[in-house]
């Protein structure tokens, strides 16, 4: 690859990944594997021989998105157990358990730190506080 005097390089794209930048090509059509190879399948359903050299942020968002959602979704479904079980593991505090207990930390310290959150408004003397896990995302740029 030919490089600029300043480090830089100039590389072409197909006329696909150009569509994707510009975003004439709709990503919510691409199926999770697509994204994670970079490009769509071909007519006959394969891989194209050559995995893209250059992928486009488009494309990245676009999986970080959908991953992120799945791990908010997973992290909604599951949060009370385990809480739940750390609390659980708390109460035994048996060697063994100890070291299931260091492991369970990290969790249940990002879920605290996400607690922290919680919006509290006090009106007249009373404290108001919303709902910490909502349906709403901070990376959905639909709404």
């Amino acid at each position: 690859m030919a490089r600029l005097k300043d480090g830089r390089a100039i590389v072409a794209v197909s006329a696909k990944t150009a569509d994707v930048m510009e975003g004439l090509d709709d990503l919510s059509e691409w199926s999770d594997e697509e994204l994670e190879w970079g490009q769509r399948r071909d007519k006959r359903g394969r891989w194209p021989t050559n995995r893209p050299k250059v992928i486009a942020r488009a494309i990245h968002d676009e999986l970080v998105k959908r991953k992120m959602r799945h791990a908010y979704d997973l992290l909604r479904e599951n949060v009370h157990a385990a809480v739940a079980e750390q609390m659980h593991l708390e109460v035994d505090a048996r060697p063994p358990w100890m070291q299931v207990l260091e492991a369970s930390i990290v969790p249940a310290t990002r879920t605290v730190a996400t607690a922290a959150s919680l919006q509290t408004d006090v009106v007249e003397g009373e404290v108001v506080e919303e709902e910490l896990l909502d349906d709403t995302q901070p990376w959905d740029d639909d709404e």
